[in-house]
């Protein structure tokens, strides 16, 4: 039987934590974000799916497309 110590079992969830935050706080900040601009309910529940099928992709692409500098331009 082999042993596992608090540490092996810490180093075991690491990329399972990297791999969460790296999902999580890009979701988290196009949430906030979607939240603060002018979209009817109908734009806002199709950029709600995309940023949750598309884990890492949604939410990256929401923030480019949606930046502070794209609004100053479009104005």
């Amino acid at each position: 039987m082999i042993l596992q110590t608090w540490a092996d079992y810490f180093v075991g969830l690491m990329p399972v934590i990297f791999m969460l935050l790296f999902w999580l706080i890009p979701v988290l900040f196009a949430f906030a974000r979607l939240r603060s601009h002018a979209l009817d309910e109908t734009a806002r529940a199709i950029w709600v799916l995309i940023i949750l099928v598309l884990p890492v992709v949604g939410p990256i692409t929401y923030l480019m497309l949606f930046s502070k500098k794209t609004n100053k331009i479009a104005r």
